[in-house]
């Protein structure tokens, strides 16, 4: 399965549950779309979920802005990730020329992004992380358990993580 996204604004979106915008098994791929309604869900990836191993998705000249990952119920040691993406064991992931600024994770990892398990690859290359803010580590980007992560031409700066943990910018 195939995931593209291009010149797109992905504004103001909140997850509580995986449900802003999941993509699984079931696309087969989308281009153009807008992702800008106040969605009220718990769980991970604020604007968007990536979360199947045959899943690979693309983002170019998009514009994820005060995206919100939340767990107010404290339901999950996992949940409230990846401000704006979260991405679970998916193959490969492209981010090109996207803008990610104010998003949080509010419990967990990524401010911005999220990457977990191994098997995944992401290319980000061009694109500028500012204002983002985990509640624990990667107040940019997050990756663990073995993600390959290639980072060129990118500005990341004035991100945080507010849990007392590591990577302000990056975890890796």
């Amino acid at each position: 399965n195939k995931v593209q996204v291009e010149n797109c604004v992905f504004d103001g979106n909140i997850s509580k549950d995986f449900r802003t915008a999941k993509f699984d098994e079931s696309v087969k791929g989308t281009s153009g779309s807008a992702y800008t309604s106040h969605n009220q869900n718990w769980g991970n990836g604020g604007a968007v979920c990536l979360n199947t191993s045959t899943t690979t998705a693309s983002f170019k000249n998009c514009q994820f802005t005060n995206n919100q990952s939340l767990d107010p119920a404290n339901t999950s040691a996992y949940s409230g990730a990846g401000g704006a993406i979260y991405a679970d064991y998916i193959k490969y992931l492209t981010i090109d020329g996207c803008t990610f600024d104010g998003n949080i994770a509010e419990k967990d990892c990524g401010g911005a992004v999220n990457l977990r398990n191994d098997n995944t690859a992401a290319d980000i290359r061009n694109c500028v992380f500012t204002n983002n803010t985990a509640g624990n580590a990667g107040g940019a980007i997050y990756t663990c358990n073995g993600v390959i992560l290639k980072l060129t031409d990118t500005v990341i700066y004035g991100n945080n993580n507010t849990g007392n943990s590591m990577g302000g910018g990056i975890y890796v």
